[in-house]
């Protein structure tokens, strides 16, 4: 396919560039062509190296779907801090005041996009291993304890590990629905007859401590999450 007239594209709107590019992309998709024209994408990419602001957010509109195809799957559980820190990255190589970003091609450009998002992966990875480090050795603040364990996704592998049903439910209410002591006292008056505020409290604070006791969820929190890339 013979590849459109660089003059008539330096002439074309941002808009109607996207639009061309984002054709050619999806020819690309089906075709697999090495050779499949990208001059709309070229353009767009050439402008944005020129340090015109308004063509890298339309690249950047373009660049998104790479970054979530290129997330290893490490990161897929933080893919939006992910995007956001790439953006950050590229936006800052673009408008570098003496090795701004120049590529080839838009292909080229691909593979550097690829590399960000690897070595934002692996960044992202150390700060959440470090974090994690740095929270075990803290002294235990319940409600952050809680907010981590959602977090990782162990909400339901902590209940197992609860001792009996009356923590599992304050658990529950306490860290999940946000209920104060006096509030899950009354919800559960009727299942747990001689409950009392003061009982309901003393479970709150008994239950990440006990978590916290626990080698399986330590290690967990400990982890950095992902495999090597």
């Amino acid at each position: 396919m013979p590849h459109a007239d660089q003059a008539d594209l330096g002439s074309l709107p941002l808009e109607m560039l996207q639009a061309r590019c984002e054709a050619q992309l999806a020819t690309f998709r089906r075709s697999r062509d090495q050779h499949q024209d990208s001059s709309s994408c070229e353009e767009i990419l050439r402008r944005a190296a020129a340090q015109d602001a308004y063509a890298f957010d339309y690249l950047w509109s373009l660049t998104i779907p790479l970054v979530r195809t290129y997330s290893p799957a490490a990161c897929r559980l933080i893919l939006d801090d992910l995007q956001q820190e790439a953006a950050l990255r590229l936006w800052r190589r673009f408008q570098h005041a003496t090795i701004p970003f120049q590529a080839a091609s838009f292909a080229a450009y691909r593979n550097y996009v690829r590399t960000t998002v690897v070595h934002v992966c692996q960044h992202l990875q150390r700060e959440r291993h470090y974090a994690s480090l740095a929270y075990v050795a803290e002294p235990l603040d319940p409600s952050s304890f809680v907010g981590e364990l959602l977090r990782y996704a162990l909400y339901e592998r902590c209940l197992a590990l609860l001792p009996d049903a009356l923590h599992r439910a304050v658990f529950y209410r306490r860290f999940v629905l946000g209920e104060d002591s006096a509030t899950i006292a009354a919800a559960l008056a009727q299942q747990f007859p001689d409950l009392t505020k003061q009982r309901v409290s003393r479970v709150v604070e008994a239950c990440p401590k006990r978590l916290a006791a626990i080698p399986e969820i330590r290690e967990m929190l400990e982890s950095d999450g992902g495999d090597d890339l």
